[in-house]
């Protein structure tokens, strides 16, 4: 079972919806930590919250303008998107303000974004 996204933008303002000026969200129940949704963006990452003056020592990251964007290694967490529990999940801790899930997320659990539908579906089944 794969969770329903909700997306917004010109199409007008709905109820419930899980989405800001056109960019999807997914919320974590179990941290209830809102999660952009990036399938532009080849890993997942958290914003990193130690000190900044400790070196960057993660992966070299670069933005979608080509900007490095500084990283401190990897993290593994489990989280849940419309009752379905993701374990061991990796996340590269990195100088962003907000939590993506990337592209490799939804390739490792065979996911696919249907933005046009508002959802997430099984790549196998093609179901939501």
């Amino acid at each position: 079972m794969s969770p329903r996204l909700h997306t917004s933008g010109k199409l007008g303002s709905r109820r419930g919806l899980n989405s800001l000026g056109g960019l999807t969200y997914l919320t974590d129940t179990l941290s209830n930590t809102r999660f952009l949704v990036d399938t532009g963006a080849a890993v997942s990452v958290l914003p990193y919250t130690g000190s900044r003056t400790v070196a960057p020592d993660g992966p070299s990251l670069a933005g979608a303008d080509g900007a490095s964007i500084r990283s401190w290694g990897k993290v593994y967490k489990s989280v849940s998107f419309g009752g379905c529990v993701f374990s061991d999940v990796p996340f590269i801790h990195a100088a962003v303000s907000k939590p993506i899930l990337g592209a490799d997320f939804f390739s490792r659990h065979k996911l696919l974004v249907d933005t046009a539908g508002c959802r997430v579906l099984d790549a196998a089944t093609l179901l939501p």
